[in-house]
């Protein structure tokens, strides 16, 4: 199985974390997550289209999604 060299710095104050990888390496696993898959990129641009216009709710978690 491949490697995947990775720097991972978190950020425990802020509640994020920073990884840092080669663009060589960062296009194989968006290539494993079939994320350049035409219809994922259909939606994306779909969605900024969307964001653009206004036309989007803010949601504070995924569980308010099972309300609406």
């Amino acid at each position: 199985m491949p490697t995947l060299d990775l720097t991972i710095e978190p950020k425990i104050k802020q509640g994020k974390i920073s990884v840092e990888m080669d663009l060589n390496r960062f296009e194989r696993v968006v290539n494993a997550l079939n994320l350049f898959n035409p219809a994922f990129l259909l939606s994306v641009e779909n969605a900024e289209n969307d964001y653009r216009k206004g036309s989007f709710k803010k949601i504070k978690s995924l569980k308010s999604l099972k309300k609406i």
